[in-house]
């Protein structure tokens, strides 16, 4: 079992790494207002705490701090970028009907639309 300091300090760098990832994509999918960017801030954080040591057990690297702030930073931007992602597809559609938005996604998914 690891220790406490030990584990406190893996989280925290890859929290840190996760808000470098969110930052980083932030250029590229901008926030419409400064709740939607803490929030993002906050799941890209989140998600990089709760997945970084997993991932990095998962593909066999040492969970160096170092290590950790960069899966941290990975993780932080594909979960800024798939939440923008998935908020622009419902911004887009939210005068729809549910069974209008999953025609949408079937005409996608079958690559009759482009997006």
């Amino acid at each position: 079992m690891e220790d406490l300091g030990g584990y406190i300090t893996g989280k925290m760098a890859a929290g840190a790494g996760g808000l470098i990832g969110g930052f980083g994509v932030m250029t590229y999918i901008r926030p419409t207002n400064i709740t939607e960017a803490f929030t993002r801030g906050g799941i890209s954080t989140g998600s990089a705490c709760i997945f970084g040591a997993p991932a990095l057990a998962l593909a066999g690297i040492d969970q160096t701090w170092d290590m950790q702030i960069a899966s941290g930073a990975t993780i932080g931007f594909t979960a800024y970028f798939i939440l923008g992602a998935v908020a622009n597809f419902f911004r887009r559609n939210e005068k729809q009907d549910i069974t209008q938005v999953i025609e949408e996604v079937k005409k996608i998914k079958k690559g009759k639309r482009n997006v």
